[in-house]
């Protein structure tokens, strides 16, 4: 099953459970030409994701172009009965590092992410995404995005941990996505003999719990924590929308020394998680200018490397980088 959570659905928590989930979905692109297909997702607050992208890579001018409303021009446009806001030569375009800001080349079943433009602000300022001419003016395949806005996905604030036992307490508990969790300002006295982080789903803490790897990736005896911020990563298929608990809890002698509650998987908000990308897409922009796509430069400040095993397209845009990976396997 394959899913993202939009605000009319609601889904049950087998289903949030057992889905590959992207992040919030917008829809597909509609074809026109050259063929353009793919599904796009929202995954942060500045990022997209377009899921099985495929392109001829035959036009001669072709780039990924993004509408928006611009400061100064008004509130956002409210379809009511109208026809919606279509592609046209007032969009932005988005290089990328593979080619720059010269045309796309052939894509074929990728996986891309796009970071916004500073200019854009947010996905909630997003009026359509489309693959576009700018030679020619055309539309090669399009989404126009939904009126209201998208709720973006965004870290979800867990507040602090329960405090019961060897002096466990802590800051602030963020769902950062959908496998990656930080403890902010964690307290422990490290003497508990058989003590782990574990998670579970349903009723209380308790043995029958999974461990998950501390900060450092080890599942043995947890140290002490004097102030530390904490960040852990659930391991294989868990995620945060089939838990309900996490806790520090000592197997030997069947004692919680503090936990935290989840909410159910239908409450939670937040991004997909992104392996291969540091665990996550984090929310930043990149500066494009607002302008004809023959003015545009790309970025060429340095890019970090990353590793991941699957095939993966990724385009990675900030103030200062912009990232292109393709994975071990051919696209």
């Amino acid at each position: 099953m394959v899913i993202g959570r939009n605000d009319p659905y609601i889904y049950s928590h087998m289903e949030l459970s057992s889905a590959q989930y992207y992040g919030k979905l917008v829809g597909p692109l509609t074809l026109r030409d050259h063929d353009v297909m793919g599904t796009v997702y929202v995954i942060n607050r500045t990022a997209l994701r377009v899921i099985g992208f495929n392109y001829s890579g035959n036009a001669p001018d072709a780039h990924f172009y993004v509408g928006f409303h611009r400061a100064g021009n008004g509130s956002r446009p409210v379809m009511r009965g109208g026809p919606p806001p279509q592609p046209d030569t007032n969009g932005i375009v988005v290089p990328t590092t593979k080619e720059g800001s010269s045309p796309l080349g052939a894509y074929s079943d990728s996986d891309v992410i796009l970071s916004l433009p500073r200019e854009v602000g947010s996905v909630t300022e997003v009026l359509w995404l489309s693959v576009w001419c700018v030679n020619s003016s055309v539309n090669f395949g399009h989404i126009i995005f939904p009126t209201p806005p998208i709720d973006p996905p965004g870290p979800h604030n867990l507040g602090e941990m329960s405090t019961l036992a060897h002096g466990v307490q802590s800051g602030n508990i963020s769902i950062e996505d959908t496998k990656t969790i930080t403890i902010n300002d964690l307290f422990y006295d490290g003497e508990g003999p058989d003590a782990y982080f574990m998670v579970g789903f349903g009723g209380e803490p308790g043995p029958n719990g999974t461990k998950v790897p501390d900060e450092m990736g080890s599942c043995g005896k947890l140290r002490k924590y004097e102030g530390q911020d904490v960040t852990l990563t659930l391991p294989g298929n868990l995620t945060v929308f089939n838990i309900s608990w996490l806790s520090m809890y000592c197997i030997q002698h069947t004692h919680n020394f503090g936990h935290v509650n989840f909410p159910t998987a239908t409450q939670l908000n937040v991004p997909p998680y992104m392996p291969g990308t540091n665990n996550q897409v984090t929310e930043g922009y990149t500066h494009v200018p607002v302008t004809d796509a023959s003015n545009v430069t790309s970025v060429t400040d340095a890019a970090t490397s990353v590793s991941t095993n699957s095939a993966v397209l990724i385009f990675m845009l900030t103030s200062a980088t912009i990232l292109i990976y393709i994975g071990n396997a051919s696209m």
